[in-house]
């Protein structure tokens, strides 16, 4: 039998039931996978968050999913924010959420007893799956998140070298024999985190999360600098720094524009010659 390849093809998701009835649902998904009619998607499951010691999460990424808002209806939604820490393979188990606490109006680490201070310390990271983050206010209250790198991984992630037709999750997932409702700003960044994982792409030298580092790598920004500066300045201008009167976009003070691991050594090499009463930040381009 041949099935023509621009006709979509159905889809059969099997329930979620115990005992006997699991049984019969996977029995029956696998029936229909055998006869070529069917493309049988399973639920993606839930991740196992880990209870991480203090000393663990470095580096840590927020994985995060913009509010959702049905079209016609009023109001901002609710994002959602998964933490992990991550290396060069890829992003490991979540250890927590943030979340807004209504009772103290702040956000909070929902899970475990960590301040979100603390937490924000070790973030060197964060991607969301489109442009919209949802972590503007998040940076609004803590500024030192501004100079964290973010990603974009839909557009980043040259998809069709892994064989997948679109950038959406919902086709990543598929790819994969895998569904969740993405619609839903929970299930949408657990989905993120599970194709940023090592094991998702088990077979593939070089898994998504690659690109992401690489982009990360590729980056340029601006350093930005304010205070007293003075007793360093020749060897700011022999480091490729320029001063900046304030009449234009960029702040009165010194700066310099390069790599983001070059900047990143260069804000290094400031405090380790000045004072705490000056000011270092990075800001994209």
């Amino acid at each position: 039998m041949s099935i023509d390849p621009s006709t979509p093809v159905p889809r059969f998701t099997h329930g979620m039931g115990k005992g006997p009835r699991r049984d019969e649902d996977e029995a029956s998904a696998i029936r229909l996978g055998e006869t070529g009619l069917y493309r049988v998607l399973r639920r993606l499951p839930p991740p196992v968050f880990i209870h991480p010691r203090v000393d663990d999460y470095s580096p840590v990424v927020l994985i995060s999913s913009s509010p959702v808002v049905p079209r016609g209806r009023a109001g901002t939604g609710v994002g959602s924010v998964l933490l992990a820490t991550y290396d060069h393979l890829g992003v490991h188990a979540p250890f927590g959420r943030l979340r807004t606490d209504p009772s103290i109006g702040s956000t909070v680490v929902d899970g475990h007893d960590l301040t979100l201070a603390s937490v924000l310390e070790s973030v060197r990271l964060t991607l969301s799956h489109d442009a919209s983050d949802g972590l503007a206010s998040l940076r609004a209250e803590h500024p030192g998140l501004q100079s964290v790198p973010r990603v974009a991984v839909g557009h980043t992630v040259p998809w069709s070298t892994y064989g997948i037709d679109g950038t959406g999750l919902d086709s990543i997932l598929a790819h994969h024999g895998r569904f969740t409702d993405t619609s839903d700003p929970d299930d949408a960044c657990i989905a993120l985190h599970a194709v940023l994982t090592e094991d998702f792409w088990d077979g593939h030298m070089r898994g998504p999360f690659s690109h992401v580092l690489a982009a990360v790598s590729s980056q340029r920004v601006r350093v930005e600098m304010t205070g007293a500066t003075f007793r360093i300045r020749d060897a700011l201008k022999a480091r490729g720094w320029r001063f900046s009167d304030g009449t234009g976009s960029i702040p009165k003070g010194w700066h310099l524009t390069a790599a983001r691991p070059d900047a990143q050594r260069e804000v290094q090499w400031v405090e380790q010659m000045l004072d705490d009463d000056v000011r270092v930040s990075i800001r994209e381009t």
